[in-house]
């Protein structure tokens, strides 16, 4: 199995999920007394979604449905992937760029946090300036940030663990 990166105070939670949101699936690992005890690998990652969807730059309203149809679908095909009292980490390098957690260090977010950061981004998809919001609009890390947010909506998480230890995977 896969050694993921988890910093020590993170080996010290008994049971957690790690996530994985790659260029073209999302990978969860379930994690049991510091062990892989198996993972569920979804057909959605960030490229894909981003080519398949988003025909324009800024993905428009309805591109951006679309890619939240196909997301929804996919999370509600596996329902063993429904939070159950688990902890959600991720090293996801989009994912620190976005929500610019510094180097060596893991930043917790609630899933109102993260739909915040969302949030900016949808404005841009209904016509706001990026310049106003101050984001660097990439339609792989919207993408990435709308598989994340539709995870923790879907599947029930409260929180995200964010680990920056220079080793991240993309």
């Amino acid at each position: 199995m896969e050694k993921l990166p988890v910093p020590d105070e993170i080996q010290q939670v008994k049971n957690f999920r790690f996530l994985r949101v790659k260029e073209q699936n999302t990978t969860f690992y379930f994690i049991c007394n510091n062990t892989v005890n198996r993972t569920v690998e979804l057909d959605i990652g960030f490229k894909k979604i981003a080519a398949v969807f988003f025909k324009h730059e800024i993905p428009n309203e309805a591109e951006v449905e679309y890619a939240i149809n196909c997301i929804e679908d996919e999370l509600m095909q596996n329902k063993d992937l429904v939070n159950d009292n688990e902890e959600l980490y991720t090293d996801a390098e989009f994912i620190i760029d976005i929500l610019n957690v510094q180097p060596n260090s893991t930043k917790y977010y609630s899933r109102q946090d993260v739909e915040e950061v969302f949030t900016k981004y949808a404005l841009l998809s209904m016509g706001h300036s990026p310049v106003y919001d101050d984001i660097k609009m990439d339609k792989e890390e919207y993408a990435g940030l709308l598989i994340l947010r539709e995870i923790m909506h879907h599947l029930n998480y409260t929180n995200l663990a964010v680990i920056n230890n220079g080793i991240n995977g993309k």
